[in-house]
Order: structure tokens, then sequence, then C-alpha cells
């Protein structure tokens, strides 16, 4: 996929408001949901007249409607597909507010008890699987057991530029909210027994690995970049030290 650029949010904002009335999707009042789906066209007006926003307020709506904006042209991206009616369990969620600070964005870190933004990783995921594969399926945002993959697809494999049949891939998707290795660890084990269970109908699996609540966002915000470059390798050295806290003085067997 590609960028979507910025000049193209205000109508970005528009679509996905009206994709969600569409589906009578609402966000409650004064929830965490709705200064997030205003905080686009605040930052339109701010982007009109600079001196509306500064300091921290500046950087917490950057925050906010670059994620809504994320969050919503992948979501945009997969309405025209058959499939699309298996994405809205996910996104009626909005509707169902169940602490106030629940959110859409993947660039934040959200509550320990937001399971709604938990939930929401699940439909970006998923959003992305569209892209690769078909006949995407969700597991249940309201009836899962925690026991099944959350994220199926099926890919078609090509070989040396052959057409392989279609395989059946599972994604089990973990937010994490540590640094701590073990734990990270046991999170990935969890992802694996998953996509290794009997009921799992998937022939290949990959556990993802949401970070965003294990990441030090005020010193990416914080920091001026000179460059796109330089800011994607501070966050890559953030998930690298993720990375490397899970494998350290671990044997090989129990990556086995």
């Amino acid at each position: 996929m590609t960028f979507i650029p910025f000049h193209n949010a205000n109508d970005i904002g528009d679509r996905f408001l009206a994709l969600l009335s569409k589906h009578d999707i609402h966000p409650p009042k004064g929830s965490s949901f709705e200064n997030e789906l205003l905080s686009l066209t605040d930052l339109i007006e701010v982007m009109k007249q600079p001196d509306r926003a500064s300091g921290m307020r500046e950087i917490f709506l950057l925050r906010a409607a670059a994620g809504l904006h994320d969050f919503a042209a992948k979501v945009l991206s997969v309405e025209p597909l058959p499939e699309f009616t298996k994405f809205l369990p996910h996104l009626r969620l909005i509707s169902e507010t169940k602490i106030a600070a629940a959110s859409l964005s993947q660039n934040t870190c959200s509550p320990y008890n937001d399971d709604t933004a938990r939930k929401m990783v699940e439909l970006y995921m998923g959003c992305l699987a569209a892209h690769v594969g078909t006949e995407v399926d969700l597991d249940s945002p309201t009836a899962a057991k925690g026991d099944n993959p959350d994220v199926i697809f099926n890919a078609t494999p090509v070989i040396s530029g052959s057409t392989q049949p279609d395989e059946r891939w599972a994604l089990a998707i973990k937010t994490i909210s540590t640094k701590q290795g073990q734990t990270i660890f046991e999170r990935i084990k969890d992802g694996a027994a998953q996509i290794d269970d009997p009921k799992c109908l998937a022939q290949k699996g990959m556990i993802v690995i949401n970070a965003k609540n294990a990441l030090d966002h005020d010193a990416l915000s914080f920091e001026t970049f000179l460059s796109l470059e330089d800011a994607k390798a501070a966050l890559s050295d953030q998930l690298d030290a993720l990375t490397e806290s899970a494998n350290d003085e671990r044997p090989q067997s129990e990556w086995n």
C-alpha cells in the first residue's frame, strides 16, 4: 500500500464518517472516538492558521489526526470488497465504547483496559491482509474465546513464476505493553499455540506483535528529525530493542 497524502485528509474524514453513518455506527458523545474523528478537521484548520495550535497541543493533535487518517484510509480501501461485512462487527465497537479513553489510532499508547483498541488492530491487520489475499475472515470481536487466530485469509503463492494452489494463512495478533523479554516471548508462544491448534484450519501462520503500547512515543514525537529515514530509524531502534529483549540469553530450543 502507498502513503495517503495529507491533502486528502478532509475527503478521507468525510468518507469515513459517511461509511460509519451508512452502517448506523455513531461514536458516543464526549468519547475519545468522537475527539479522534474531530482531530482531522481541527488539524486542517491549524494548517490554514498555524497559530491556532502550538507546543503540546500541536503534538497531540498531529498524533491523533495522523492515527485516525491512517486507520480510516485502511478501512475505506477495503469497503468495496465482498467480505467487507466481516469487518463490520469490529467497526461497530465504535458505538459501544467500554471506556472513555478507547481509541482507534494505532500510533499511540492505550490504557491497559482498552480492549477496543486491541480489537481495532485486528481490523487494521485485516485491511492489510485484504490487499495480499482473499476470503479474509476476522475472529469475533465480542465472542472470541482467545484460542483462535485473529485474522485468516487465502494467499496465492507464486514459485518461479508459476502460480500455486491457494494457502490458508492465519495471523495471531498480540498487543504488548511491556519491554520485559520474558513477557514478550510468552505472548509469541501464545500466538504460536493458537496457530498450531487443531481447530485452526490454516496451513501457515504468522504471529504479529503490536508494539504500540511498548514504545516511547514521546521520544519520537518530541525529537526533530532531519528526514523521514531518520525518523523511521529511530522507530526501528526501539523495535529492535524489544526483539532483543525477547531473545536475550534464550536458547534456540525455546524458539523451536
